[in-house]
């Protein structure tokens, strides 16, 4: 017949069980925060942050393929490439660890140059970059616009639309002087007495208002016609998420259960 062990007896057998090996623990305890420490010590921290890049000419999903080769790059390690693609060392590039782009709809509506007050534009993605290094941030956001103010596709978008506004603008100037020189031709002939004109058919006050609203309008559209624009820069004081008392704790207790086992085995030898 097994003879049944209380808990309290059990217990007992645990503390005298700990107590001689508590040097054999003490030891592996220290040895595994000694280990765990210079371990963790080493370890470079990694930042992440995020950015957000918008668009009023091409879509989200254009916009992640004209970058898609940044992401890329980093997880095949093709750090030549994006050396090459951000201008910068490839020491520097490797210290980019992960870049990830996806699309996303807009917080806000914004306008759009067909209805400026009914609007729901901007097509956006964000960038996502986890990095070792907090420089690298500036970097990689200059050249993310640069890459699509250079596209071939999006700057010929680019260029004819601002062609577009100019030839509008200079048209609607062009026209501001026509009505003006109506203006001083009417005047001048109500000065020589003529009564047979009619001042009211030449009333263009109201054409005048639409013309220089319609002016102002183009003009700002014309300044804000960009390839992308950065709406949410990188956190450049993004705080590394690393735990460095974590992994201590991680290398303490894998110690701790190795003597652990080294005791039980020997008490159970004996």
């Amino acid at each position: 017949m097994k003879e049944e062990i209380s808990l309290g007896e059990l217990i007992v057998l645990g503390l005298k069980f700990i107590k001689k090996n508590s040097i054999l623990f003490g030891v592996a305890l220290l040895i595994g925060i000694g280990i765990g420490y210079f371990k963790e010590k080493r370890v470079i921290p990694t930042h992440t942050s995020e950015a957000v890049i918008c668009s009023d000419l091409l879509e989200g999903k254009r916009l992640k393929e004209i970058i898609s080769d940044f992401g890329t790059s980093v997880s095949q390690g093709n750090y030549s490439f994006l050396a090459n693609a951000l201008d910068i060392s490839i020491d520097s590039a490797s210290q980019i660890k992960n870049i990830t782009i996806e699309v996303i709809e807009p917080e806000i509506n914004y306008r759009t140059d067909v209805d400026l007050t009914h609007s729901k534009l901007h097509h956006c993605i964000k960038v996502t970059c986890k990095s070792t290094s907090l420089p690298i941030y500036q970097t990689l956001e200059e050249k993310t616009l640069q890459t699509f103010e250079n596209h071939p596709e999006v700057k010929q978008i680019v260029d004819q639309r601002k062609s577009g506004y100019k030839e509008n603008i200079e048209q609607i100037k062009n026209d501001i002087i026509f009505l003006n020189e109506q203006r001083v031709k009417t005047y001048n002939k109500l000065l020589q007495g003529n009564s047979n004109i009619d001042i009211n058919q030449f009333d263009n006050e109201g054409q005048f208002i639409f013309a220089y609203e319609k002016i102002t309008v183009l003009e700002e559209l014309y300044l804000r016609t960009k390839a992308a624009v950065l709406l949410k820069p990188f956190n450049k004081m993004t705080v590394a998420k690393h735990s460095k008392t974590k992994g201590i704790a991680v290398m303490a207790i894998m110690f701790l259960g190795i003597a652990f086992a080294i005791a039980l085995f020997r008490e159970i030898k004996v």
